[in-house]
């Protein structure tokens, strides 16, 4: 799981031969506070097979929610709660975000100042070394910002650990919990000429 392909030639690029990407304004979306993120969302109720096995009962528990200023759209049907059907799709419209969008300032800009959500988070992901869970609130908006790190590093992430005083394998593993992510990543480092990484 380690980026032996970079070994000692792993250095920064430089900005204007990144990897084409859908560039948002900071601060990130999928790191928003809840009530930011939904204000700027469309939440609708549609109607799908609830859940009951065979004896399914369509519902009108299931949630969408629409983030309107980038288009991305994430829903969840599993629960007969639509509470909780709302967070789980707010959750994953959360992840799509982070792997979909890049910030367009990162963490290697030291021109700009972070805001201080990202400062917190940032703290938060040294402390724990790039060990949290894919159930933990905060994943989404580490993983948007481990994403940023990567994409402007060009898919190194033996660049990437010593940003967040963690190894390259936390990386890898931190991104690789979504296969979109890792396929993202990888497509970066082929644009880059690099080998593709592996869970």
């Amino acid at each position: 799981m380690n980026d032996s392909t970079d070994g000692d030639s792993a250095s920064w690029p430089s900005l204007d031969t990144l990897a084409d990407v859908h560039q948002v304004a900071p601060p990130h979306p999928a790191i928003l506070p809840q009530e930011t993120l939904s204000a700027q969302c469309r939440m609708s109720q549609l109607r799908r097979s609830g859940p009951g096995g065979q004896h399914r009962n369509k519902v009108s528990t299931a949630i969408q929610w629409l983030h309107e200023p980038t288009g991305i759209t994430a829903e969840a049907s599993e629960s007969r709660d639509q509470n909780r059907n709302r967070r789980e799709a707010l959750g994953r419209l959360r992840i799509r975000m982070a792997i979909r969008l890049r910030s367009a300032i990162g963490a290697i800009d030291q021109s700009s100042p972070a805001d201080p959500r990202s400062s917190e988070l940032r703290e938060l992901g040294r402390s724990r070394r790039l060990k949290i869970s894919a159930g933990n609130d905060d994943y989404p908006a580490i993983l948007a910002l481990v994403m940023d790190d990567l994409h402007r590093a060009g898919g190194q992430p033996s660049l990437v650990g010593p940003l967040w005083n963690s190894s390259t394998t936390a990386v890898v593993s931190l991104v690789s919990v979504w296969p979109a992510a890792l396929q993202e990543v990888n497509r970066w480092r082929e644009h880059h000429g690099r080998g593709p990484l592996r869970r």
